[in-house]
């Protein structure tokens, strides 16, 4: 009784500076004539609501579902200031009431967020349909989805077919290049070590200390990028190793994310791409790029609601810059929607290049709705058939990791490379900077494994990171990877040799001589997984020293093997001994909730 009586009190001054808020911005007479509703009415419901939040509601009501979504209606049609004090208020209340941080932490940071995240919010929370219903006042018009039904719906046809296994009479060279970040303001000599999250450039100064001067090359122990000269060096590297076929896994420009504009993030990929295409002709060399976070500006956030416009900058710039490699279809489809597939039939790949903003956790604009944003999940799953029903071995690209994306997306994600795991022969993605890879087990065998994704380490140094190029050879007659190639620059080298015409790049490791691996396919990957952990002075530390580029000290070896699964939730299960249930979610997934769908009954009533 104590606690309700608190919690009815608090709700009610709640609402008191809610309608404290609103009261000198709304217009009764508009409120009556067009939405039909009285300001008691108005001020009714957002008190029913208020105290439902407060969870102190009562289900009976002295108003109907057709005010409630009037009010909402109305409160939406509000101009933008009166709905980001609405959104910021509510916003705080949501997050302080559902612990999701202390009042603090949430106070500030909701007041912190962009207007895109508040506006993303309301459309969500303030939608009448999603809301009328969630506070008893409407019959629901959404309902969640379930996420175990989708897996079953999409292993139940899954064929029973043996893991192929590489030929070894012919392969090919596919080469892989990620994170690049180049600054074009690099200045060797300047401050290496700023207050700023990116320094190496003029306007921080000179050295403070002599161990703190930007190297010529690029800086290794510090927060710096790397300079336009160095990228050109390592293109000049690759064309030397005479790949077959290229992939280019996003995150062109610098980490200089407060000071930077779309065009200037556009500019960055473009600049990569002609630099390419003077070392590779399209007709013996095809390439296939993808964005990553930082080409989106601002950094992270990517618009996939209905009403974003496909005359995007980053659509259209990097669809005529790709048409040359991917051809005309897939450059329509990277216009439309960034994400495309394409077909290289020397080779018999499907190349499909997906979006990965679309899963990424710093996208705000995914609070509207977080359900497969653009339909990617669901067009990659007929692509995968497609490629499945006409024999073909399937490419899969893109910047962010399954492990690094929102829970909901990854786990389909994984239930789709279970389900196409004969004809998925490769997966590429880059954005951790690091040299690692994740394995993939069977949705309903965790001993079996199923698939691999292929983390690159970056270009750039950024941070602590010496840069890299990385060369598979790829077994033609079927698609899978037998080894991996990586070389690195070693910048302490490169910088004491000073500006010298040709730096060399060296060999890292061979897979097949380091690791003793004879191919990559996923029963191997997974053995490899089962020897970092069980060998850590060995085989574990010879992964670690690979993983950071240069030696470092072997840490937990349990850690580092849960790290290689496929989704955050697992890992962190792995590591802390509990349910993947148990394991908790980053503040955008709390706040975005579960993926949903309009039931389609309703659909029905409202536009009967």
């Amino acid at each position: 009784g104590t606690i309700l009586l608190v919690s009815v009190s608090a709700s009610a001054e709640r609402h008191r500076k809610l309608e404290e808020l609103l009261r000198p911005h709304i217009n009764p007479v508009v409120m009556k004539e067009k939405y039909n509703i009285s300001e008691v009415e108005f001020f009714s419901v957002l008190g029913h609501a208020t105290s439902w939040l407060y969870n102190a509601y009562t289900a009976v009501s002295d108003f109907g579902c057709n005010t409630c979504r009037s009010t909402f209606n109305y409160l939406l049609s509000t101009n933008t200031g009166v709905l980001l004090t609405v959104g910021t208020f509510v916003g705080e209340e949501y997050c302080i009431i559902k612990g999701i941080a202390d009042s603090n932490v949430c106070m500030g940071a909701v007041k912190e967020m962009a207007p895109v995240v508040v506006d993303s919010l309301l459309k969500h929370y303030l939608d009448p349909d999603f809301l009328c219903p969630m506070i008893h006042l409407c019959s629901a018009s959404y309902q969640n989805l379930d996420l175990q039904t989708y897996i079953n719906d999409t292993l139940r046809d899954k064929p029973a077919k043996e893991d192929p296994v590489p030929t070894g009479r012919k392969t090919y060279k596919l080469a892989h290049i990620t994170d690049v970040h180049v600054d074009f303001d690099y200045a060797p000599g300047s401050e290496a070590d700023c207050l700023e999250p990116v320094c190496c450039q003029n306007i921080y100064g000179p050295p403070k200390r002599n161990d703190t001067s930007a190297g010529y090359w690029g800086s290794l122990k510090y927060k710096c990028d790397l300079p336009s000269y160095t990228v050109l060096q390592g293109l000049d590297f690759l064309k030397s190793l005479e790949p077959d076929m290229i992939v280019w896994t996003g995150d062109s420009i610098r980490h200089t994310i407060w000071k930077q504009s779309s065009q200037e993030n556009i500019n960055a990929t473009l600049w990569i791409g002609q630099e390419l295409k003077k070392r590779f002709n399209s007709s013996e060399t095809q390439i296939f790029p993808i964005d990553g976070n930082h080409e989106c500006f601002p950094v992270d956030n990517f618009d996939y609601s209905p009403n974003s416009t496909a005359g995007d900058p980053i659509k259209v710039a990097f669809s005529e810059d790709w048409k040359e490699w991917i051809g005309e279809d897939a450059a329509a489809q990277v216009r439309k929607q960034v994400f495309y597939s394409t077909y290289n039939e020397k080779y018999n790949i499907r190349l499909i290049a997906l979006d990965t903003n679309t899963c990424q956790s710093g996208n705000f604009f995914l609070l509207e709705n977080p359900t497969d944003p653009a339909g990617m999940l669901e067009w990659l799953k007929g692509e995968l058939q497609d490629a499945e029903d006409k024999g073909q071995f399937a490419y899969i690209i893109g910047h962010i990791p399954s492990a690094s994306c929102m829970y909901q997306w990854a786990a389909r994600y994984e239930a789709l490379v279970d389900r196409y795991s004969y004809t998925i022969r490769g997966q590429f993605f880059g954005h951790t900077h690091s040299d690692q890879f994740q394995v993939f087990y069977a949705m309903n065998d965790s001993s079996k494994p199923v698939g691999t994704q292929f983390i690159a380490p970056s270009m750039t140094t950024y941070v602590n990171k010496h840069p890299s190029i990385r060369i598979f050879e790829v077994d033609a007659d079927t698609g899978i990877p037998v080894k991996i190639r990586q070389y690195r620059l070693n910048m302490t080298k490169a910088n004491s040799l000073g500006a010298v015409d040709q730096l060399t790049w060296d060999e890292a490791y061979d897979t097949s001589i380091d690791y003793n691996l004879t191919h990559l396919a996923h029963g191997s990957m997974h053995s490899l997984r089962n020897q970092i952990r069980d060998d850590p002075s060995g085989v574990g530390q010879k992964f670690v020293d690979n993983f950071y580029t240069q030696h470092r000290v072997y840490y937990n070896s349990t850690r580092l093997y849960c790290q290689m699964l496929a989704t955050d939730r697992e890992q962190n299960a792995c590591i802390n001994g509990q349910s993947i249930d148990q394991q908790t979610v980053g503040l955008l997934e709390k706040l975005s909730g579960p993926w949903f769908e309009r039931i389609k009954k309703h659909m029905e009533e409202v536009y009967a």
